[in-house]
């Protein structure tokens, strides 16, 4: 007996929490790497941002490796935030391609989760 949730028994609230509290878009990323960059002594040139989730039975909740997880990754991207001997900061996002096919996942994938996204 498969005991994870599949998607379409995901509360709506988790959902909704999940999406929120995982999003991580360019801007934070680098808000992040400047809050350490200032509290480093001007030491940081290289940072790589990416969210790590809690999953398994351990996890707030119990949700398998399906569509769900695809979804995630769109809302937590990675990064790579680097600063130059100039002293000029660019930010690239990590593994984009893979970025953009989730999102399509999110789109065309069960309705709970584009309406939760929309209600956000």
């Amino acid at each position: 007996m498969n005991s994870f949730l599949e998607e379409q028994e995901i509360p709506p609230d988790y959902l909704a929490c999940a999406f929120s509290n995982g999003a991580l878009d360019a801007t934070l990323a680098l808000s992040i790497f400047n809050k350490i960059f200032s509290s480093n002594n001007y030491a940081l040139a290289c940072l790589m941002v990416e969210m790590n989730r809690k999953t398994g039975f351990s996890a707030p909740a119990n949700i398998g490796w399906g569509l769900f997880q695809g979804v995630l990754r769109w809302f937590n991207r990675a990064w790579v935030c680097k600063r130059d001997n100039r002293g000029i900061i660019t930010v690239r996002e990590r593994h984009r391609a893979q970025t953009i096919s989730c999102g399509e996942d999110l789109i065309y994938g069960h309705d709970i989760f584009e309406k939760v996204f929309r209600e956000l």
